[in-house]
């Protein structure tokens, strides 16, 4: 019983549960932006500073949950698939990877990452519409990132705009699907929308790589970081967080303008100093501070980010005596 107990544990958590808080916050985003937009009538709203703020206090429908399940279905294969074809890489960076490191087993990997990769693909289908185009496409670009012969993850430029398409427009953009019942509404307001997240994620992708750059470079991987150095590669998220905070006004999106007004002053620091110690803020304290301010909008996301971060944290501690995920 144990041992059956440890291998349904090891098959959730080399899905890697922790990183599906973002992607939920990316959707949940489109979800709101859509609703702000297009169905106010949907939103509680409250006053804040005598200024009418709605809130979401539920998706709304049960296809919208559906949906988001479908998706995290679709992430955690793809993210057993990163995990299958970049275990020399994580061998020599830092952390504990499960295949890589902890030793599971990488048949079962290799199962789990079909199941998870088909579902989602054939409920997409049954679907249809544009969000089976968007399932499909976020697929694509999922499998192209980790496998080859193209490998997204190990090129400059391909690694951090693959992460930011599937997270600011394709997480977002099914987000905003599931609201407004499988039709975009204007594409190009939905770009509009989307483009302060994009390249919230531009910004933060980029800078999440520089800690892994002695690794990836020993493992035979160029990403942008290895390619272009820190200050160049800094400079360029720098100016991804100034575009982000130009579309947030734009849109008059109050989540988008204050996370990018609280976030800049990290990568300017870091742009000043290069130090080390610095870089790690620019992506751990900014991602983190855009999906607390999501509770604002949306209670219950603390409720499943809480719970996450805990079981994983519990995981880790029993299975393997280590503290993870951990706090700054």
């Amino acid at each position: 019983m144990k041992k059956a107990f440890l291998f349904l544990c090891d098959a959730l958590f080399i899905t890697r549960p922790i990183i599906f808080i973002p992607v939920w916050g990316y959707f949940i985003l489109g979800v709101y932006r859509a609703k702000v937009l297009f169905a106010p009538e949907a939103l509680y709203h409250i006053t804040i500073l005598g200024r009418d703020f709605p809130i979401m206090l539920s998706f709304g429908s049960a296809e919208t949950i559906t949906g988001l399940i479908m998706f995290t279905l679709l992430l955690g294969g793809a993210y057993v698939l990163n995990q299958l074809t970049d275990i020399e890489a994580d061998k020599e960076n830092e952390g504990l990877p499960l295949i890589a490191k902890a030793g599971v087993s990488t048949r079962l990997a290799a199962i789990e990452t079909g199941i998870l990769l088909l579902v989602p693909s054939l409920y997409s289908v049954y679907v249809g519409g544009h969000t089976c185009t968007l399932f499909l496409c976020s697929l694509l670009l999922l499998v192209a990132y980790s496998a080859k012969p193209f490998r997204f993850t190990g090129r400059p430029f391909l690694d951090f705009l693959s992460n930011a398409l599937g997270y600011g427009l394709l997480a977002f953009g099914l987000g905003w699907l599931y609201a407004l019942g499988n039709e975009f509404m204007g594409v190009r307001t939905y770009l509009k929308e989307a483009a302060p997240y994009f390249f919230f994620m531009v910004a933060g992708s980029i800078n999440s790589t520089i800690p892994d750059m002695e690794g990836d470079e020993k493992a035979g991987k160029t990403t942008t970081a290895v390619f272009m150095g820190t200050r160049l590669s800094n400079g360029i998220s720098t100016g991804a967080i100034i575009c982000a905070l130009a579309f947030a006004f734009q849109n008059h999106d109050p989540i988008a303008i204050v996370t990018g007004l609280v976030c800049i002053p990290f990568f300017f620091r870091y742009l000043l100093t290069n130090n080390p110690k610095h870089v790690m803020m620019t992506f751990q304290f900014c991602g983190g501070f855009l999906m607390a301010l999501e509770v604002l909008i949306f209670p219950w996301f603390f409720f499943f980010g809480i719970m996450t971060f805990a079981l994983t944290r519990l995981y880790f501690l029993k299975r393997y005596n280590i503290t993870y995920p951990k706090l700054g």
